[in-house]
């Protein structure tokens, strides 16, 4: 009887899965849409090297503001998604308000410290006098930015997942898309300067939509806060804090920083370029993740590791499927397709191509972070993180200073591959043994 139960909740998971994910992917479309047609409009408008100066600046701020998170991100989700299975709405609030607190403090305080520092980063770290002014205006938008995240992790965890999903990776560039699209409709012409003044503004309107649409999505608007045991939480967060710093620091932004040190700033608008281009192969991870995350957190409080199984089964067969297709035009007609940039970037093709390779390794390897995490083995995956990341950086040092945006494309594409399949392997092994532990 009680097998039967299993498979009755399995079968309920998976199709909540399916859905969820459809609507996620959804999300993930239009998100992907947007930015990449706001990532042409940049390149367009302000060629090779002024792009290159935006996401450098970009990338300092998004250092700042993963470390403002201090690594609480993936606890978030895991620990509101049991409460919320649970109907814990207190435990939520209490969650919320604390977390709340203290990253808007520390993202005001890394805010305060860039915009001190800007001319010294802009001068002495990157040679990019230029970059100074970049820097000082995008320091406004890390506070809001660190809000925006916020939120959206909080939304998943609550079963809001493509909202959230939607708000985490495009809220703030489809703002500023129509805000771009409004003045060339209206014949305005704008500069990297006023790029950045106009990113801080919409990241500001984005914030505060998103602390709106939480207090009329959660039930928390209404839950007392009680008194919660934090030290759960902050075992999860403090584990979690290297894998952070690996995966949302090291991999995406140490060889843009490192480019942006040892290379000229049309280096990194191509690197930049590519790399948003090659994401594009790991497309239907994030949304299948984020439907994921919360089913095997109440899946795995459940003992009910065969269904976890099953689970990352299915995510992996919906992940390969839209995957595949994305693969083939983007090794073969490389060049071709990053002149959609501009014909300035088609010298990146090889780099694009490099990235690719990384991406369907990431593709192949499936929800293995997702499934490590939500079970209660951080440690492997921070393991696997801390290998990638350690890749990624010896790779920055050895080849970029020689090689510029090849250099960099292939120390993020050994670092990637390095932590997945460690990341697979592992995952691999472990569930196998709690699925015959609970069988």
């Amino acid at each position: 009887m009680s097998g039967r139960v299993a498979d009755s909740a399995r079968s309920k998971h998976n199709g909540e899965l399916l859905r969820g994910s459809v609507r996620a992917f959804a999300a993930r479309v239009v998100a992907a849409g947007a930015v990449f047609i706001l990532n042409v409009i940049i390149a367009r408008q302000l060629g090779a090297a002024n792009t290159g100066l935006f996401y450098l600046g970009l990338s300092v701020v998004g250092v700042a503001a993963v470390l403002a998170r201090l690594g609480l991100d993936s606890a978030v989700v895991r620990f509101v998604a049991a409460h919320a299975g649970r109907a814990e709405w207190s435990a939520i609030a209490a969650i919320y308000r604390r977390y709340l607190a203290v990253a808007v403090c520390s993202a005001a305080g890394f805010a305060l410290l860039l915009y001190i520092g800007s001319n010294w980063l802009s001068r002495e770290v990157f040679a990019k006098p230029e970059l100074g002014s970049i820097l000082s205006t995008l320091a406004i938008a890390l506070v809001p930015f660190v809000i925006v995240v916020l939120h959206s992790q909080f939304l998943q965890g609550i079963r809001r997942a493509a909202l959230g999903l939607y708000a985490q990776t495009a809220l703030v560039q489809t703002l500023l898309l129509l805000l771009l699209l409004g003045l060339m409709l209206s014949g305005v012409s704008w500069s990297v300067v006023d790029l950045t003044t106009f990113y801080a503004t919409v990241a500001v309107l984005a914030a505060v939509a998103m602390v709106l649409t939480w207090w009329r999505s959660a039930h928390v608007s209404v839950a007392p806060a009680g008194k919660y045991n934090f030290a759960p939480f902050r075992k999860s967060a403090k584990t979690l804090f290297p894998v952070a710093v690996m995966d949302q620091i090291v991999q995406p932004w140490a060889p843009v920083v490192a480019l942006g040190i040892w290379a000229d700033a049309a280096q990194v608008g191509l690197f930049v370029a590519a790399n948003r281009l090659a994401a594009l192969v790991s497309f239907a991870i994030l949304p299948v993740n984020t439907m994921l995350a919360p089913k095997v957190s109440a899946l795995t409080s459940e003992k009910d590791f065969k269904g976890v199984q099953h689970l990352s089964r299915r995510a992996m067969l919906l992940i390969s499927l839209v995957a595949v297709p994305l693969i083939v035009p983007l090794v073969f007609a490389t060049d071709r397709i990053m002149t959609l940039f501009g014909s300035e970037f088609a010298a990146g093709g090889s780099l694009l191509l490099i990235l690719v390779v990384g991406q369907a390794v990431n593709v192949i390897t499936g929800p293995a972070r997702t499934l490590l995490v939500m079970t209660g083995h951080e440690r492997l995956y921070r393991r696997a993180s801390m290998m990638g990341g350690i890749i990624i950086l010896i790779g920055c040092f050895l080849w970029v200073p020689d090689h510029g945006g090849i250099g960099a494309a292939a120390a993020t594409a050994a670092g990637l591959i390095a932590t997945k399949v460690f990341a697979a392997i592992m995952v691999r092994s472990r569930l196998r043994e709690l699925a015959g532990e609970s069988a």
